[in-house]
């Protein structure tokens, strides 16, 4: 009996220790340092990615598989099945959304199945078809694995399925997590399509209520649970979510909205000249709000430097010159650009912030900051 509380307590530990660690991982390298998207494979004119959530999502259940069965290959069948579902539920999507030529032209691939980006079609009923497409597609393919008989799990094997058991277990989570009305699944999708298709009203697609509240309660399942795998699902789902929200709030902008009205001019930034020391440029950003600086040479853009590289010069050479500390990659845009043809380049540099130059002179410099500031207030402005 004290044996098997003292291995009780033992896993328990263990589990918390994995959770943090694990915690710290998804913080440090996907929401800082490597918010990153593979390129996984080209499908006609679709590019196919996969994120680096996914990635950490599938190695826990490899981990976690292994652990139990010890045997490499029967996880590795497992693993590869696991991407055919989920490929195969977005293809769903891709497959009738091509006869409807609705190129799509970027599909991210998550461990519900995926997001893709194509152009909108005008009629609600084919909107409909290709969100059912996906899980029309799931659900045969767990018709499939039902007939083969092997498939159907009962209370008492659930410490000791087999593969084709496992994979028919998480094609039903596929399917059933899809129904889910959460802002971006299909679930929501084809209730506001439906709303859209009863009242005649279009409606802004956004996370409501019931999204936050869904993801919320799984946030705190997990984390009294202990289960990494729901933590890092549920934290890639609220990511997902602020994402599309802001890609959503960005194209619903007209077309005449440029990025003029939204860019801080050059005459309001604070700005570093080429040759300066690091300790000048330290005394400067400490009078300022500004996260970054662009370093000039006369009317010449050199580049830009951060508040948090001023610091860490400042700490390891304050007599250095900010020349060495550059950024001379920035992405840069014309201020007549409208703001939502822009929307994917401002999505996918969340963590950037964009230089406006025209004619080869720098103007301004779009904050992302007063981009959500804007996309905060703009319906009291329109009072």
């Amino acid at each position: 009996m004290l044996a098997d509380s003292t291995f009780h307590c033992y896993s328990l530990n263990l589990r918390g220790i994995i959770f943090i660690v694990t915690l710290n991982l998804y913080k440090t390298m996907i929401l800082n340092k490597f918010n990153f998207v593979l390129k996984f494979f080209r499908l006609g004119g679709t590019q196919v990615y996969l994120p680096f959530s996914t990635i950490l999502i599938l190695a826990l259940f490899f981990a976690q598989g292994l652990a139990k069965s010890e045997n490499i290959l029967e996880e590795l069948i497992f693993l590869i099945g696991v991407m055919f579902l989920i490929l195969a539920h977005e293809l769903g999507h891709i497959a009738i959304s091509n006869i409807y030529k609705r190129e799509v032209k970027r599909t991210t691939l998550y461990f519900f199945g995926g997001v893709s980006e194509s152009k909108k079609t005008n009629s609600i009923n084919k909107e409909i078809i290709v969100t059912f497409s996906g899980l029309a597609i799931t659900f045969i393919i767990s018709l499939i694995l039902f007939s083969k008989g092997q498939a159907v799990v009962k209370v008492e094997d659930l410490s000791n399925l087999s593969t084709q058991q496992r994979l028919f277990l998480y094609n039903n989570f596929i399917f059933f997590v899809n129904l889910l009305p959460i802002f971006p699944l299909d679930g929501e999708k084809i209730l506001r399509l439906i709303t859209e298709k009863t009242t005649k009203k279009r409606i802004h697609p956004k996370p409501g209520f019931l999204s936050y509240s869904l993801l919320t309660f799984f946030l705190i399942l997990s984390v009294l649970s202990l289960d990494v795998i729901l933590f890092l699902a549920s934290l890639t789902l609220l990511d997902l979510i602020s994402r599309q929200s802001f890609l959503y709030s960005i194209e619903s902008l007209p077309e005449k909205f440029k990025v003029s009205k939204v860019m801080t001019e050059i005459d309001d930034i604070k700005v570093m000249e080429h040759g300066q020391s690091v300790k000048s440029a330290f005394n400067l950003s400490s009078k300022s709000f500004q996260p970054l600086f662009p370093v000039m040479l006369g009317e010449e853009f050199l580049g830009l430097i951060s508040r948090e590289n001023i610091i860490k010069a400042m700490h390891s050479n304050p007599k250095a010159l900010v020349n060495s500390f550059l950024n001379k990659d920035a992405e840069k845009i014309n201020s007549e650009e409208s703001l939502n043809s822009l929307a994917k380049e401002i999505l996918n540099g969340f963590n950037k912030n964009f230089i406006v130059m025209n004619d080869e002179k720098l103007v301004g410099i779009l904050f992302k900051e007063k981009i959500i500031e804007y996309l905060l207030l703009k319906d009291s402005l329109k009072d």
